[in-house]
């Protein structure tokens, strides 16, 4: 299996959130958002919304860009979420809701279909639960990939 592209850093959250967005899409956007898919990760058309644990600060972050689908890594995870996202612009880019990601996460993800799975891995969201930090306490990767098939959300970890 080919290696992904990957970027990492972090990422600040706000409000219990942080977001893998295409386009012009931005986090003001998530008014069209249902009330939520699941626990760890909510979609609508342009928007990830993935929630954390902590109410506000930063959270380290994996992003992972496959060929196709990898195989799911679920025993070092404690949430692991997998996902559809009609990404109707292909430019995919990581985003907080009061402030920008670390340099390293603002690369842009160019996907070439408008349809990618995205499996979103959480580790410590129960560490420092509806606080405030100031060094990350929360782990999260993302693994994406382009697909033809719509499918809904399923738990793939243990938690859910």
């Amino acid at each position: 299996m080919t290696e992904p592209l990957t970027i990492s850093g972090t990422v600040e959250a706000s409000y219990h959130q942080f977001f893998l967005l295409d386009g012009e899409t931005y986090p003001e956007d998530v008014e069209s958002l249902p009330s939520q898919d699941h626990s760890l990760v909510t979609t609508a058309s342009g928007i990830v919304l993935i929630n954390t644990g902590i109410h506000t600060g930063p959270v380290r972050l994996v992003v992972e860009h496959w060929q196709s689908a990898p195989p799911p890594v679920t025993h070092t995870w404690e949430d692991v979420v997998e996902t559809s996202l009609h990404a109707p612009q292909g430019d995919l880019r990581v985003a907080g809701l009061m402030r920008e990601p670390s340099r390293e996460l603002r690369t842009p993800i160019r996907i070439e279909s408008t349809l990618c799975r995205v499996r979103v891995h959480a580790s410590g969201r129960d560490t420092a639960f509806d606080l405030a930090v100031s060094d990350a306490v929360e782990d999260y990767l993302l693994q994406l990939w382009e697909t033809d098939i719509d499918e809904p959300a399923v738990a793939l970890g243990s938690d859910q």
